[in-house]
């Protein structure tokens, strides 16, 4: 039987990773206990009730910035200003219209989940999503026409 040589085995260690992704994740992950922690130590009645999710959503924006492309901005701040559009939504109607099993889920949701920081960090994600790729747009741009003036000079002297 023969052994595989030791340099055609992938490890781990052999594969390229940024120390920034890494440390991105970390943090994420501490932000994310944290979130978990503070959930279940603050009462609903607190007027700080909001900090837990605050801490929640602030745990993505370590992963956002390692990341390059621009897009992921957009997309987790409109999804989050949905989610907040749904939870303002959910604590203005009545109990009504619900079943009574969701009676008190609904009620956990409203209590716990406020809607005002899923509604102001989705918008500002998406307000520097949406500048983000407007400058990537803006630079594509110019290197495009930048480089058709140097095609068409090269081709006038050739």
């Amino acid at each position: 039987m023969v052994e595989p040589e030791a340099s055609s085995v992938p490890s781990g260690t052999d594969f390229p990773k940024k120390r920034s992704h890494k440390t991105a994740a970390i943090v994420s992950c501490v932000l994310w206990v944290i979130s978990l922690i503070l959930s279940f130590a603050i009462p609903p009645t607190s007027p700080y009730i909001w900090v837990p999710d605050v801490f929640l959503l602030i745990g993505f924006v370590p992963l956002l910035f390692s990341w390059s492309p621009s897009w992921p901005w957009l997309v987790f701040g409109v999804l989050n200003f949905l989610i907040g559009c749904f939870l303002l939504l959910l604590s203005c109607l009545d109990d009504a219209p619900f079943p009574k099993e969701l009676h008190a889920g609904k009620h956990h949701i409203v209590e716990y989940h406020p809607w005002a920081p899923w509604m102001i960090l989705g918008l500002l994600a998406a307000l520097f999503g949406l500048g983000r790729m407007t400058k990537n747009i803006v630079r594509w741009i110019i290197v495009k026409q930048r480089a058709k003036a140097a095609n068409a000079v090269v081709s006038r002297d050739g």
